[in-house]
């Protein structure tokens, strides 16, 4: 710090780490000085004496964690970046605030945009090469080769370096001292290997792979051995280029989707044969979509389209862009493509076609087609009946999930009894097919605890593959199911997950569904303005793209919202848009979007009660229909708000009786609720029995304003009440609470950061803030608050399950 005339200055540090600069004048001549500050930048190693002895405060500036870095990385590029090429940058930057600045600069339009694979090592230049410059132009020529393999390295590996060094006759010796290299062949920084690698000319970079390829098959360690004779390799070598295929294979099999991709496309470049080339192009991109790499996936396809005359291929190329169709929230362009393909096929392969077409049902249910879902789905069936067990697995599902929705549950189960759980399917894209599809209907029907195994498995499937391309859905679904059956805290957790995930791998249409499942958990738990605000981006994503389930969706949340608020003109409001597009695009199964119940307390609330009765006229007849025990019960309870003085006790009793079969407790509370609201009206004492009940499940919930209600109904019934506290739970935000989630299950923070797709460093952020906030300091700790809250929520013990469980 330097002092300018009698103005002393000093450097503080707040607890986040911010400087700030302070001055204190000491006479009333300081008013016209000038104060100076001087801000005084060094590495971890310089000349320091100086500094000693004046015994200036210090500041230790930390790398950026990843939210940081991502929102520096976000601010500084001038151009959209694709998410995988996001994540590749902020994990090359290693929190350095001046790499995520310039590193975007240096890609070309088809790197940023993911069309194209980013250079590996990166490229580096401006500022960040000027850093490392310097300690690159020191080294002799000697030090400069061997230091070319360490860089060509992808693995870290000192015995394969020691051994490729020696091969090249090489020393070892004296390299942790040059560059910035380490203890154990790492260099000090990425960046540093990347100028590296960068400045060897093409031919002494190949010579580096090669000494690493002999090494690696000296060692056994053949797939690693390929990849670099692939990179040492000047022209299409058909050998190379088979066992690299094969190495893409044997990681598909692992559920290595990401490396799969990565090996498969090389495999393509080194492919003579242009059909061959097309159809490892089309395999690299399938590994790149589940790994999350939607825009290079992309790409690879139209690359493949160009190159193949094979009907099949282009059949599974078509397939792979539909599917990212449907991710970016074009599901209709995603059903035309699905259907034009499955009918070029459908005498070529019954088998393939049928698959496509059970995969074109889902887009009709994301745009609210029902209708056209169901035909697409019948003829899944049809075209299945002549090809094997898996096609017709999957057609059945599919067909399945989309009659429940059209309200034909006869026809629903039938299919459904003919499907075996979880049966032997060997492609990862029927698997979530099928899986997705079950738990999606078993949800409807009422059977949530099937449901939530089907997706758990699913979830539990692409965590282990790697393969974050099929996790948002899943998990959006697994968050409705939560919801549904009071499981709120994992419920918050999955949506927010599934919305950040969906957003990082371009799944924008997912996006939506997640934020919607937000915004009514959000609604539930009297946090309007959040609600409010994740309704209203769900429904401009949705708009945007024209994902016409959101006008099912998002006007129900927000008639319930309305509802618990006690503005019941709104939620009339929004409830009549349900209604319309219902009938009009023919969805007849009401336990989908849960809402005629809101519809006719807001109405009967209001007075309107001929308005009432005729929409539980249309909603008895459906409820009839289905046979679903929440219709049935939610409309029995509904009977009770219309029945006369005389009549209305048993409508309660019926719906209480369905209720017990039926395991959703906000459900049962709110016909607790309503009950003791009809018994205070006719001054019954035993309306405070009902009252007290729904009070407590809505506490335990954390039902904030359904608390509140029934606390003021009590109040009024002359016995005092009051709403209970928020959960410590509730202090956590959504990235909170599923490393909370994740750790309480037994995870380590590293196992945990490889599940959440998040890095270790941001998983200790969490945790340190998550641990203040409860007042824990243990996993064992933590465990034992959330499996609490659990039982708060449903009522009765949930116990957190075992990491391996």
């Amino acid at each position: 710090v330097v002092a300018s005339g009698k103005i002393r200055g000093h450097l503080a540090a707040d607890p986040e780490g911010r400087i700030e600069v302070a001055r204190r004048r000491q006479s009333r001549e300081d008013e016209y000085a000038e104060g100076v500050a001087m801000l005084v930048a060094l590495r971890d190693d310089p000349p320091s004496s100086y500094f000693e002895l004046a015994k200036l405060p210090t500041i230790r500036l930390r790398a950026l964690a990843g939210t940081e870095a991502q929102a520096l990385l976000e601010q500084s590029a001038d151009d959209r970046l694709a998410p995988e090429v996001q994540r590749e940058l902020v994990r090359a930057a290693a929190g350095v605030p001046l790499a995520l600045v310039e590193l975007p600069k240096l890609l070309t339009d088809a790197e940023r945009a993911g069309r194209e694979p980013l250079s590996t090592p990166l490229r580096v230049g401006g500022s960040v090469e000027a850093a490392f410059r310097p300690l690159v132009d020191a080294l002799g020529e000697a030090e400069r080769e061997a230091l070319l393999v360490v860089a060509a390295d992808d693995m870290g590996d000192a015995d394969v370096i020691e051994l490729a060094l020696r091969n090249s006759g090489l020393a070892a010796e004296g390299l942790d001292a040059a560059a910035g290299i380490g203890a154990g062949f790492r260099f000090r920084h990425p960046l540093l290997r990347s100028l590296l690698y960068q400045d060897a000319d093409p031919a002494a970079r190949r010579r580096a792979h090669a000494a690493l390829a002999d090494a690696l098959a000296q060692r056994g360690f053949e797939a690693r051995s390929a990849w670099h004779r692939a990179l040492a390799a000047t022209n299409a070598d058909s050998g190379v280029a088979d066992t690299l295929a094969d190495v893409a294979a044997e990681s598909r099999s692992r559920g290595g989707f990401g490396p799969a991709a990565a090996a498969g496309e090389r495999a393509a470049r080194l492919t003579p044969d242009r059909e061959l080339r097309a159809t490892r192009l089309v395999a690299a991109a399938g590994d790149g979509q589940l790994a999350g790499q939607l825009e290079r996936a992309g790409g690879l396809l139209e690359e493949a389209l160009e190159l193949t005359t094979d009907p099949l291929v282009r059949a599974d190329a078509q397939e792979l862009r539909a599917r990212a169709l449907l991710f970016s929230g074009r599901p209709m362009d995603s059903h035309a493509l699905l259907v034009d393909q499955a009918e070029r096929i459908n005498a070529l392969n019954p088998d393939k076609a049928a698959l496509l077409l059970a995969q074109a049902v889902l887009p009709c249910q994301m745009a609210g087609w029902i209708s056209r879902g169901k035909k697409t789905g019948e003829r899944a069936v049809a075209v299945a009946a002549r090809g094997g067990e898996q096609a017709q697995l999957v057609a059945a599902m599919a067909l399945a999930q989309i009659l429940v929705l059209s309200g034909d549950a006869a026809g629903a189960t039938a299919l459904r009894n003919r499907v075996r759980r979880h049966p032997r399917l060997d492609d990862p894209v029927a698997i979530a097919t099928f899986l997705q599809a079950e738990a999606g209907h078993l949800m409807v029907l009422g059977e949530h605890e099937a449901a939530r195994e089907a997706i758990e498995h699913l979830v539990a499937l692409a965590r282990g593959a790697a393969a974050p391309g099929l996790i948002p859905f899943a998990l959006a679904t697994q968050a409705e199911i939560d919801f549904r059956t009071g499981r709120w805290l994992e419920a918050a957790a999955a949506a927010a997950e599934a919305a950040e995930l969906a957003a990082q791998t371009g799944q924008i249409a997912h996006v939506a569904y997640s934020l919607m499942i937000l915004g009514r958990l959000h609604a539930a738990c009297g946090r309007a303005s959040a609600s409010e605000q994740v309704l209203d981006e769900a429904a401009a994503i949705a708009a945007g793209l024209g994902i016409d389930a959101m006008r099912f969706y998002v006007p129900a949340a927000r008639a319930f919202r309305a509802l618990g608020l006690g503005d019941l003109e709104a939620a009339v409001e929004a409830a009549l848009e349900v209604d319309e597009i219902s009938r009009e695009r023919g969805l007849h199964e009401p336990g989908v979007v849960l809402w005629p119940p809101d519809l006719i307390e807001a109405l009967h609330g209001l007075g309107r009660t001929r308005e009432a009765r005729g929409a539980l006229e249309r909603f008895q007849g459906d409820a009839d229909a289905t046979g679903r025990l929440w219709a049935l019960a939610t409309a029995s309870r509904c009977r009770g708000l219309l029945a006369e003085d005389d009549g209305f006790e048993v409508e309660f009793e019926t719906a209480l009786t369905l209720h017990e079969e039926l395991r959703m407790p906000f459900e049962r509370a709110r016909t607790e609720l309503c009950l003791g609201e009809r018994l205070l009206r006719a001054g019954r004492a035993e309306a405070r029995d009902h009252l007290r009940r729904a009070l407590a499940t809505f506490d335990r919930l954390g039902a904030r304003p359904w608390s509140e209600r029934a606390a003021a109904r009590l109040r009024s019934a002359g016995e005092p009440a009051s709403t209970a506290p928020d959960s410590p739970t509730n202090l956590l935000t959504e990235h909170e609470l599923r490393v909370a989630l994740a750790v309480a299950t037994g995870a380590s923070p590293q196992e945990a950061a490889a599940q959440l797709f998040l890095s270790t460093k941001t998983v200790d952020l969490h945790l340190r803030s998550l641990y203040g906030k409860l007042g824990v300091e243990s996993g064992d700790e933590l465990r034992r608050v959330l499996t609490a809250a659990q039982i708060e929520e449903t009522g009765v013990p949930v116990p957190v399950p075992t990491a391996t469980g």
